[in-house]
């Protein structure tokens, strides 16, 4: 696993949902979410790049090394069997909307570490 990508909108391609309706302050929110999450995980001496990903599409994102936080909403609008080629964090859209990460440390830590293993076997 080299990083994450969080989505919280999508601005190109056919689907382009919204986190607020302004690109500003979606912009500014997936931010601060990306920031907190990768402070967090420099706490806890896990190294990974966060970043927010606002060129989302399943098909483009065959990248193995890369574990997507996604908010629910949009995971919504995929097919499930499109998304197994992904790794995958769902989260809340208030999750995203208060920037507040807090909730998913716990689950974003296993999911590194489980792929870490499987990688490694």
């Amino acid at each position: 696993m080299k990083e994450i990508k969080v989505v919280g909108d999508i601005r190109y391609g056919k689907y382009q949902p919204a986190l607020t309706g302004n690109p500003i302050v979606d912009s500014a929110l997936i931010d601060q979410f990306c920031q907190q999450l990768s402070d967090w995980l420099a706490q806890h001496d896990l190294a990974f790049n966060v970043s927010a990903e606002h060129a989302f599409s399943v098909s483009a994102a065959s990248d193995t090394d890369v574990l997507y936080i996604i908010d629910k909403q949009i995971l919504q609008a995929f097919e499930i069997h499109d998304l197994h080629q992904i790794h995958v964090v769902a989260v809340e859209h208030q999750a995203l909307l208060h920037a507040d990460p807090q909730s998913y440390y716990d689950t974003i830590e296993k999911t590194l570490k489980d792929l870490t293993i499987s990688k490694l076997s």
